[in-house]
């Protein structure tokens, strides 16, 4: 678990976002983002959160530890998920959530 405190802010609005469009119960929503902060296929750490994110962080949470697909095909799967009314609302919820 990230020990920055805006990482800890992004990675609860990622838990929250898999919630509101993925329909995680809460605590599984926690309980996935933390599995994939320990997941070693990518080089997952603060900046990487922060470089991908909010929405493409919850897309990775869901796609590698909930759909378990691994990374080979991360790029397609954020590929296919980047221009929609669900990742418009995520960057919206983004905005409303992490500047205050």
């Amino acid at each position: 678990m990230s020990n920055d405190p805006e990482t800890q802010h992004l990675l609860k609005i990622v838990a929250d976002l898999l919630v509101l469009h993925f329909s995680y119960a809460p605590d599984d929503a926690k309980s996935a983002v933390a599995a994939f902060e320990t997941y070693e296929g990518l080089p997952v750490d603060d900046d990487w959160f922060h470089y991908v994110g909010a929405w493409q962080s919850a897309l990775a949470v869901h796609y590698i530890v909930t759909l378990d697909r691994g990374h080979a095909n991360l790029s397609e799967y954020f590929k296919a998920n980047e221009n929609t009314p669900a990742a418009r609302m995520a960057h919206q919820y983004w905005r409303d959530n992490y500047f205050n």
